[in-house]
């Protein structure tokens, strides 16, 4: 009996090894569709289908019952399609089919159709759909909910890849599940859309050269979409619009997108994003508009806007730190806070529209993106588009001091725009002439940064040639940040770029330096006409540079010096009149007197400086004085406190002159004789 029984035992374990063994057993099963249901034996090949949950359904050669129907829960591993059939497995409502964990669905480079799996999926773990067919019309499409299993505190990812650049699709809804864990999206490869209002909270990855494009705004649910390098040979990911309006979703760029590393094609739609970017920056391309909405964004750089697309700052968005460049590309500044900008270039077929209640400014620093240089040597970076609006458009290097700066040319690239030129410390903004910039201020707001001791120099050099007219000038010098950073003395120079150029400063000039932190205005390389005067501030003009006229008044808190030259006019009796009510000093300035037609009176006053002070006697050179005139700089008693031209009397009335004051002489005496 004894041996019975051990007998006994030994066959039973023996058979629990075989269950086991069968049990671990993965099987291929080949779709034969003796009927349409998924779970009848005798519709696979080898016998003893339907496959379980280690095996691998595979469809491929079947000619009938295409449309694959579940009687209840199917099982696998993976489902895999291979042939010239297209089918369609399951139906959206009808029963699930349960991937295991390392599942997939697979179209094999051999597929030759479309595939559709309609069934709702459940994923037990990580799984992929995978398309590697080579044509880009054979697709696949998933249309029923994908719900994941995972337990708290763990993720099932669902990774979209493959090869194919079909229109392959996720069109259910993918959602979390109830194990209480999250489900994740990750595109790492071919072209895939989301096109389910979905609820899945595990976040989205488009990577490695994926394209991933929605079609409802809900498609990622509430989780970040970052858009990031994979380990592939195209390293850029891609997310397409493809439906316009609010994107609510954080999202975060990984790779430089100034060099194309990480796309967001706008697809000719307008979307509004109103989550936080956190960007490495991206290129934005598809003809449409990326509107930045939220002011929580964070590292947003390297912007490179292609393709008549446009990005746009809306009111309460927040833009900057990085390098922008327009390629037949458009950027609106809308009312948003454009920070300071890297770097900046664009072509000719591109625009800026600046907001006239921009509470930011477009401040661009001076780190080179290209190789030009600018007439003053240094690396420089090119905008020769249109700029249209009312806001300030503001050139820096407050945070590199490196070589560089920015030109604005082209015929038409200022025509539209009536703001504020800026540059600040020590920047240098360069503007063609070719059609004239007419009404605009300009603005230096710089200051010496971290304690420097060295004054800054910000030049506005207006290339080209032909004549200008700004608007006001103004200047601050101090500390924009607060405790910890003091201000020093800041020359700003205009330069005319070229002797032939004439500058018409129609608004006033003035400068808010605090004491001890002067504020000079150099002009040079050019003619200058200050129609608006000077209100406060000192005003150097350089050796090369010239007051093409000095008809203007020099406020109680101006002053005005140099070495460079004054031109005063006169035509018959009407010439021009510098008042002086600040500090004039000409002790080193040069005077040219330009006097046509008829003159009939005796004197006429070039300065008036009665509410004022003058520094110095007399002119280092003066030019055009004509025989016959005498310059008189205490005044004299027809017009004290001016310098004045007076006439010479002529030889012959000096003779009478003097024969009337000894008649006078003669006649006192006479009358004093008379007396006695």
């Amino acid at each position: 009996m004894k041996t019975v029984r051990n007998q006994l035992l030994v066959a039973a374990a023996a058979a629990g090894v075989i269950g086991m063994a069968a049990a671990v057993r993965a099987n291929t099963y080949t779709w034969v569709g003796s009927t349409a249901d998924w779970n009848t034996s005798t519709n696979w090949t080898p016998t003893g289908g339907p496959p379980t949950a280690a095996d691998t359904a595979i469809f491929s050669g079947a000619t009938s019952n295409t449309a694959v129907t579940l009687s209840g829960t199917g099982n696998a591993l993976g489902i895999g399609f291979n042939g010239s059939t297209g089918y369609t497995v399951g139906t959206t409502t009808g029963p699930a089919i349960d991937l295991a964990s390392g599942g997939y669905v697979n179209l094999q480079s051999s597929d030759t159709a479309s595939q559709s799996v309609n069934a709702p999926i459940v994923i037990g773990g990580n799984e992929s759909f995978t398309n590697d067919a080579s044509g880009s019309a054979n697709t696949l499409a998933v249309g029923g909910s994908v719900t994941g299993t995972a337990g708290a505190a763990a993720t099932d990812t669902l990774t979209l890849t493959g090869t194919n650049t079909g229109a392959n699709a996720v069109n259910g809804v993918i959602a979390d599940g109830s194990g209480g864990g999250n489900v994740a999206v990750a595109a790492t490869g071919g072209s895939w859309t989301l096109g389910g209002v979905n609820t899945y909270s595990g976040g989205t990855t488009v990577d490695n050269g994926a394209s991933l494009e929605y079609t409802n705004t809900a498609a990622f649910g509430p989780g970040t979409i970052t858009i990031g390098v994979g380990s592939g040979s195209a390293t850029y990911g891609t997310l397409v619009a493809g439906v316009g309006g609010t994107l609510a979703n954080n999202i975060t760029t990984v790779a430089p997108g100034y060099t194309g590393s990480d796309v967001f094609n706008t697809n000719g739609v307008t979307t509004t994003l109103t989550g936080k970017i956190n960007s490495g920056g991206w290129k934005i391309t598809g003809g449409g508009t990326l509107i930045y909405a939220t002011s929580s964004n964070s590292g947003e750089e390297d912007q490179f806007v292609t393709g008549g697309s446009t990005l746009e700052v809306a009111s309460g968005g927040y833009f900057g730190n990085g390098n922008l460049s327009l390629t037949d590309g458009h950027f609106v500044s809308g009312n948003g806070v454009v920070a300071t900008l890297a770097g900046f270039n664009g072509d000719s077929s591109s625009s800026i529209s600046i907001a006239t209640a921009n509470s930011g400014v477009q401040n661009l620093n001076g780190t080179a993106l290209n190789n030009g240089t600018d007439p003053h040597g240094n690396a420089t970076q090119i905008y020769a588009g249109a700029i249209t609006g009312a806001g300030s458009f503001i050139v820096d290097r407050q945070y590199t001091f490196a070589s560089g700066s920015t030109t604005i040319d082209g015929a038409s690239a200022l025509t539209g725009f009536t703001g504020t030129l800026g540059v600040n410390y020590d920047g240098i903004l360069n503007v063609s002439l070719v059609t004239g910039l007419s009404g605009n201020a300009v603005e230096f707001t710089g200051g010496a940064y971290n304690g420097s001791a060295a004054a800054t120099t910000e030049i506005l050099y207006l290339n080209g040639t032909g004549q200008v007219a700004l608007g006001a000038v103004s200047m601050a010098i101090g500390n924009p940040w607060g405790s910890g950073f003091t201000g020093s003395s800041a020359v700003n120079t205009i330069d005319a770029g070229g002797t032939n150029n004439t500058v018409t400063i129609s608004g006033a000039i003035s400068s808010s330096a605090s004491p001890g932190n002067p504020t000079s205005l150099v002009l040079q390389d050019g003619k200058f006409a200050l129609a608006g005067g000077i209100t406060s501030g000192a005003v150097q003009v350089a050796s090369t540079g010239t007051l093409s006229n000095i008809n203007f008044t020099l406020g109680s808190g101006g002053s005005l010096a140099g070495s460079g030259t004054l031109t005063w006019n006169l035509s018959g009796n009407s010439g021009d009149l510098l008042t002086d009510n600040g500090t004039l000093n000409i002790t080193n300035l040069n005077l040219v007197l330009n006097m046509t037609g008829t003159q009939t009176f005796s004197q006429y006053v070039l300065v008036d400086y009665a509410g004022g002070t003058l520094t110095g006697t007399a002119f280092a050179s003066v030019t055009g004085l004509q025989p016959g005139w005498t310059l008189d700089y205490s005044g004299t008693a027809l017009n004290p406190s001016s310098i004045v031209l007076s006439r010479v009397p002529e030889p012959g009335a000096l003779a009478l002159l003097a024969v009337g004051g000894l008649g006078l002489v003669l006649l006192g005496r006479k009358r004093r004789s008379a007396d006695m």
